[in-house]
């Protein structure tokens, strides 16, 4: 299957389908809405904004439309996300220890809204990933020894800056590498799990039972995946996962799409940027 027929596929979710069937091949015929995956890239120091459209794979560069953003010498990308508002959020990072007391920092690609700096971090704690969630809220996954376990879950007061530890709802262990932090359109909360010898993990976090399953290990053409992914996003309009990688360690990273019942990878085009996230505003 082409790998425009196979997005459309996954795409068609609860949209009216017509498919035709010949002896040769089967032929797809779907009517689906355009949609919108974003991703950020540094690339000189500077954040840029990109948008995918998965009906036709065609690539634009928004960062025109974004205020200039510059990190810092010493400042590494961790986590991407869109807020109910369509306000664009990235979090970052220092790539070396500061001697600061807040060293990660929340950056809105916006010249309307911004966040407040982040509260109650001690020096060796960093945001590793950051989801605005279905109902308004900001969670995060913060590594308390600068991007290695331990992690723990918190949440971001939007108005104060406060990180507010949720180890009173789900511990995570303290030896396992918990990241990409994401949410499916029926609210379950997900992430990719590494720990010790074992290969890249889908899991699902449940706050109100105060524990997480292993969903699958992840794969690419057949082969365990042991380097962690770059980002993971479930789709607005459906159930479908999207996963950024470089499992074959290529130039250029890639987007696939997940069958999460057994974690298997399928290619869907090379995307140049280090984070994804889809809007719940109205795309296309």
């Amino acid at each position: 299957m082409k790998r425009r027929q196979f997005i459309l596929s996954m795409l068609a979710g609860t949209t009216a389908a017509s498919v035709f069937l010949s002896q040769e091949k089967k032929i797809l015929a779907y009517s689906v809405p355009s949609q919108l995956l974003y991703g950020v890239r540094v690339n000189a120091g500077k954040v840029q904004l990109y948008s995918l459209d998965l009906n036709t794979l065609e690539v634009q560069d928004l960062s025109s439309i974004t205020p200039e953003i510059i990190l810092q010498p010493n400042e590494r990308l961790t986590s991407f996300t869109v807020m109910l508002d369509g306000t664009f959020v990235v979090a970052t990072a220092p790539a070396l220890t500061l001697q600061t007391i807040n060293p990660s920092r929340l950056i809105t690609l916006s010249t309307s809204r911004t966040l407040p700096t982040l509260q109650g971090l001690d020096q060796a704690s960093t945001v590793e990933s950051l989801y605005a969630t279905n109902h308004g809220e900001l969670l995060s996954i913060i590594s308390q020894n600068q991007g290695l376990p331990p992690f723990y879950l918190a949440k971001i007061d939007q108005e104060t800056g406060a990180v507010n530890s949720l180890n009173d709802q789900l511990a995570l262990p303290a030896n396992a590498r918990f990241g990409n932090l994401t949410e499916r359109p029926n609210g379950h909360l997900y992430a990719t799990y590494l720990a010790g010898e074992s290969p890249t993990t889908m899991v699902r976090l449940f706050l109100h039972k105060g524990n997480y399953s292993l969903i699958s290990q992840i794969s690419y053409n057949g082969k365990s995946l042991y380097n962690d992914l770059l980002g993971q996003a479930y789709s607005p309009l459906n159930d479908g996962a999207f996963v950024l990688a470089n499992p074959t360690y290529q130039d250029t990273n890639s987007l696939f799409w997940v069958n999460e019942e057994v974690g298997a990878m399928e290619l869907i085009t090379t995307f140049a940027v280090d984070k994804i996230a889809f809007s719940r505003a109205r795309m296309g």
